[in-house]
């Protein structure tokens, strides 16, 4: 099989080639031969737990100058590494020999499993694109903050180089196997990924300033259904405390005694909120319109409009909390909603709002042909 590693440096290929293909293959006793430069074999033995001396065995360190002829330093049933594959066998026209040729053409009759690594499969030749089975695409996460972290995505390959998405995920690097090779060429001072807030989602205004405005409204939108479909609680008068001596007022200080106070008489409390939607309802010329219900659960809620009907414009709009706040009692019926309170009786149903006299489509079309 041949596995190609795509992405831009800095984005997690070479890492996840070490981590999740050689140590496994080392491990299991499976000899390597891997073209990344500067292969830590010390660094190897010890994530793997073998011994120095067994890694120097089943590790073999590629050079550059030996990738074009790979073929003459590598065994059968081993595993094979090589990076920035581009950079030796770039897309061109250009004949291949014929003994690379055979080598990635037969490389499964000699056991072999070959990874390759690139910024981009379309820039190497088409002798390793036709055959490259599985493609792993590394991301950089550093639009979100997340330079510790790097996304990979996996393609099956299907005829004429497509490829088809099988799975992603998200990987954290892990510092054990940080060392393991150098991510950098000798003489190299800059190991820091390059740093833009302007790219960084978490740091642009859409983000700071938009997520906070996103979670006030949330938080007023959960406050009003739940407050919406809340049942509304109320203290009784009678339950009140109160002081007599702050509920009395003399009717005339100068008849008071020491020996005969008169305590007035006290105030009455309103039995409950001002009711005006019989004075809406009953007007002249207005209409109650049912314009929504909502039911959770086994609770129902409604919308209702009173309509100006000589002008079409909405008045004051209820639901039925309020109104049975309002101590009107609701029934349900198939043509809308019956509102009753102390003899008075009013049917909210739903109705177009359109003006009187206005004609349908049809007969627009008829008359703009006539």
């Amino acid at each position: 099989m041949i596995i190609f590693h795509e992405g831009l440096p800095r984005s997690g290929k070479s890492y996840a080639a070490c981590v999740d293909h050689i140590v496994p293959s080392l491990k299991n006793g499976r000899k390597v031969f891997a073209y990344i430069e500067g292969l830590n074999h010390e660094k190897f033995a010890e994530v793997t737990e073998l011994s120095l001396e067994r890694v120097q065995e089943l590790l073999v360190q590629i050079k550059a100058d030996q990738v074009k002829e790979i073929y003459k330093h590598v065994e059968k049933d081993s595993f094979i590494v090589i990076d920035e594959l581009q950079d030796f066998f770039p897309s061109g026209r250009q004949r291949q020999t014929d003994e690379i040729t055979r080598f990635i053409t037969q490389h499964g009759h000699d056991g072999l499993d070959i990874l390759c690594m690139g910024q981009d499969l379309r820039d190497c030749h088409a002798l390793w694109k036709r055959r490259v089975q599985r493609k792993i695409v590394f991301t950089k996460l550093t639009a979100v903050g997340k330079d510790d972290s790097y996304k990979w995505e996996a393609y099956e390959a299907n005829a004429g180089e497509k490829f088809q998405k099988i799975t992603s995920g998200v990987k954290k690097y892990d510092p054990k196997y940080f060392g393991l090779y150098a991510s950098h060429t000798a003489g190299t001072n800059n190991t820091f990924n390059y740093q833009d807030d302007r790219i960084n989602i978490f740091k642009t205004k859409v983000f700071r300033l938009g997520l906070p405005a996103f979670g006030l409204m949330l938080f007023f939108a959960i406050y009003y259904l739940v407050s919406f479909f809340s049942e509304p609680s109320f203290v009784k008068s009678d339950e009140l405390d109160q002081d007599p001596e702050l509920l009395s007022s003399p009717a005339d200080p100068s008849a008071l005694s020491a020996e005969s106070p008169t305590p007035a008489a006290p105030p009455s409390f309103s039995s409950g909120p001002l009711d005006y939607f019989d004075k809406f309802a009953s007007a002249m010329g207005n209409r109650i319109r049912l314009t929504g219900t909502i039911q959770i659960g086994n609770r129902i809620d409604a919308f209702i409009e009173i309509v100006d009907v000589t002008a079409y414009r909405v008045k004051e709009t209820f639901t039925l909390t309020d109104l049975r706040q309002m101590g009107w009692v609701d029934k349900h019926w198939s043509y809308g909603i019956e509102l009753i309170k102390e003899g008075n009786s009013y049917i909210a149903s739903s109705w177009p709002m359109e003006s009187w006299g206005k004609v349908s489509e049809y007969q627009q079309i008829q008359v703009s042909q006539q």
